[in-house]
């Protein structure tokens, strides 16, 4: 018999790469570190929004202060802590598949 192909949707595609990392028993801690890292590097780059993609790299990528990225950007203090919060929200639903 042959194997069924079932066609995803582009939507689908994300969503389904992002359950093989998180149901991949297989493997040391190392791999599955390595691929909670991929997995966050994918989270950032389509989960979250452009602005909050630059407060998130500056802050826990470049150790920049929040004030620092404050002036970096032309944000105010509050504006930079609303979008870290925003983006670890909606990071912390990945952390719904480990």
């Amino acid at each position: 018999m042959g194997e069924k192909c079932i066609q995803l949707l582009p939507s689908q595609e994300k969503e389904a790469s992002l359950l093989i990392y998180f149901n991949d028993e297989a493997g040391t801690n190392d791999d599955k570190r390595e691929r909670m890292k991929k997995l966050l590097a994918q989270g950032i780059k389509y989960e979250l929004t452009r602005r909050q993609r630059e407060c998130v790299t500056m802050r826990f990528i470049h150790d920049l202060t929040v004030e620092e990225i404050a002036q970096e950007l032309d944000l105010t203090v509050d504006t930079v802590y609303k979008h870290i919060r925003l983006a670890r929200r909606r990071l912390k639903k990945l952390n719904y598949y480990l």
